[in-house]
Parts: C-alpha cells; structure tokens; sequence
C-alpha cells in the first residue's frame, strides 16, 4: 500500500516483502496464506533460470507462521522440535536439527504454524 511504502527505510527484499505481508494480512487473509500468494508473485518477477529460495517467518501475539519453500529453485531446509526445557518445553524452529530431540524436516513448500494449542505442519 501507498501508506506502508513510505514507512520502506531501506532497500532490502526482506524489508519490501515483510510491508507486502503485513499488507495481505491486514486485509484479512490468514499468515500462511499470504505467505503463499507472496511467493507467487515474486515468481511471476522472475527471469527464466531465476531462483528464488523463501524462507519466511512471522511472530506475533496469537503465534508464529513460517513458510518452507521457493519461487523458483532449491528450497531451504527447516526443522520443527520440540524443545526440551526446564519450564516445560515449547517449539523451535531450525535451519538444522539441533542435538537430540525429537526433530521433524518440514517438507518443501508447507508451513508451520506454531500458537497456545501446540504445533502443526500444512501445506501451503
């Protein structure tokens, strides 16, 4: 939106496609689905041969939302835990399994979303 474009302070893509997320969901879609449909529109700017790996995580107060996947190419990787602590565990998110645990990969081109009630694994 025009509002959001002057708040851009820098030049970056990560900064450009966060406005762009924060858009879609302001208007009502859910996280990971805007997610998606932004991943869909930076494919629609890519050159033949481009690639494009999106790996995006928002956090919020309700929860948090992370999109494994690419416009075009190679997709990062990204493990779910459960993380074992000392005031009762929780969730991680990770580029890598970190030590032992119980780790699940997330699979190309699904999201993960993580809120009060636990955590799940979609495609997206």
């Amino acid at each position: 939106s025009d509002a959001r474009y002057a708040r851009l302070m820098g030049v970056s893509d990560a900064e450009t496609l966060f406005l762009l997320l924060l858009d879609a969901i302001e208007g009502g879609t859910d996280p990971l689905e805007s997610m998606a449909e932004l991943r869909e529109r930076v494919r629609g700017l890519l050159d033949p041969g481009e690639g494009a790996p999106l790996t995006m995580v928002l956090a919020g107060g309700d929860g948090v939302w992370a999109l494994n996947s690419s416009a075009a190419g190679p997709v990062n990787s990204l493990y779910l835990g459960e993380a074992v602590a000392p005031v009762g565990g929780g969730w991680t998110l990770a580029s890598e399994p970190l030590g032992d645990g119980a780790w699940e990969r997330v699979p190309e081109h699904h999201g993960v979303v993580m809120n009060a009630e636990g955590a799940s694994i979609r495609e997206v």
